[in-house]
C-alpha cells in the first residue's frame, strides 16, 4: 500500500473501487458528496418510519401500543430500573400476562363465547361458567374484558393503586390521557416521580395483586 495513499485499495484487490472512490470523495468534502450522503441518510430514515407506521397501524394485537405510541422516539421509562422498564414495555406491547392476551393464544373460534370468556376480567366477571352461558342469552349482555386499558383506568380490584399512584398526577383518568401515563412530568418542580415512574410502580404492583387474587379464586 502506498505510504502517499492510505486509502488505496488492499494490495490483493479486496476494496471494492466504488469503496475506495466513496473514501476519496469524503477526504475532499465536496459538495456533491455531502448533498447525496444527507439525502441517502434522510431518504432510509423517512422509508423506515413509513413501514413502522405502517406495521403498527395493521397489526391488531397492537391497538393499545398505538393508542399510547404515536411517535417513533425514544421513550423514557426505559431510564427506570430493570424491573420497572420491563413491566411498562409489557403493558406497552401486549407481552403480559392479562386475559385478553391470554385468550388470543388459546386460539378458539373468533367471535365464539369460549374465546370471549377466557379474555375477560377474573374480578369483574363471575367464574361460574353455567351463570355466564345463561347471561349470555340476555339481550345487552356485554362482559368485561380484562384489556390494557380497562386494568389501568377501570378495575376496581386495582383502585386502591390507583388512587395513590395514578390519580395523583391524573386526577380524572380517561382512555384520552393514556398517553400521559407514560411520558415525563412537563412541568415537575415539586420533586415528585414522573408519570410514567407511577406508572410502572401501579402496573408492578397491580400484576403482583392479580396474581395473588387468581392463587385465591382457583382460577
Amino acid at each position: 500500500m502506498s505510504e502517499d495513499h492510505p486509502t488505496d485499495p488492499d494490495a490483493d484487490g479486496s476494496t471494492p473501487l466504488l469503496v475506495y472512490t466513496f473514501r476519496e470523495q469524503a477526504q475532499l468534502g465536496l459538495v456533491w458528496y455531502t448533498s447525496i450522503t444527507d439525502f441517502v441518510s434522510t431518504h432510509s430514515h423517512e422509508t423506515f418510519l413509513n413501514s413502522w407506521e405502517a406495521a403498527r397501524t395493521v397489526n391488531r394485537k397492537l391497538s393499545f401500543y398505538n393508542n399510547v405510541k404515536i411517535t417513533f422516539e425514544s421513550e423514557p421509562f426505559l431510564s427506570l430500573e430493570r424491573n420497572l422498564a420491563k413491566r411498562l414495555a409489557q403493558i406497552r406491547s401486549a407481552s403480559h400476562p392479562l386475559n385478553i392476551e391470554r385468550g388470543r393464544f388459546e386460539k378458539f373460534r373468533r367471535g365464539g363465547f369460549s374465546m370471549e370468556r377466557e379474555r375477560l376480567c377474573p374480578s369483574c366477571n363471575t367464574n361460574n361458567l353455567e351463570v355466564l352461558e345463561s347471561m349470555k342469552e340476555l339481550p345487552h349482555f356485554n362482559p368485561i374484558i380484562e384489556d390494557e386499558t380497562h386494568f389501568l383506568l377501570d378495575c376496581p380490584l386495582y383502585g386502591d393503586l390507583r388512587s395513590r399512584l395514578l390519580q395523583e398526577s391524573f386526577p380524572k383518568l380517561t382512555v384520552v390521557r393514556l398517553r400521559g401515563l407514560f411520558k415525563p412530568s412537563q412541568s415537575n418542580t415539586t420533586g415528585t416521580a414522573d408519570p410514567f415512574h407511577r406508572t410502572a410502580i401501579f402496573v408492578d404492583k397491580a400484576l403482583s395483586k392479580r396474581l395473588e387474587f387468581i392463587k385465591v379464586q382457583g382460577r
